[in-house]
């Protein structure tokens, strides 16, 4: 899913989404895949 989340304009993040990011998905089973809210 590493591929789906830059698609959706995301970047895999280890452990949490750090502000100002949010979760949109999962790049494997410890990596978030967030995406920049602004």
């Amino acid at each position: 899913s590493f591929g789906l989340c830059r698609l959706r304009r995301g970047f895999c993040a280890h452990g949490r989404c750090r502000f100002p990011s949010i979760p949109i998905g999962r790049c494997s089973r410890f990596v978030q895949c967030c995406r920049r809210v602004w």
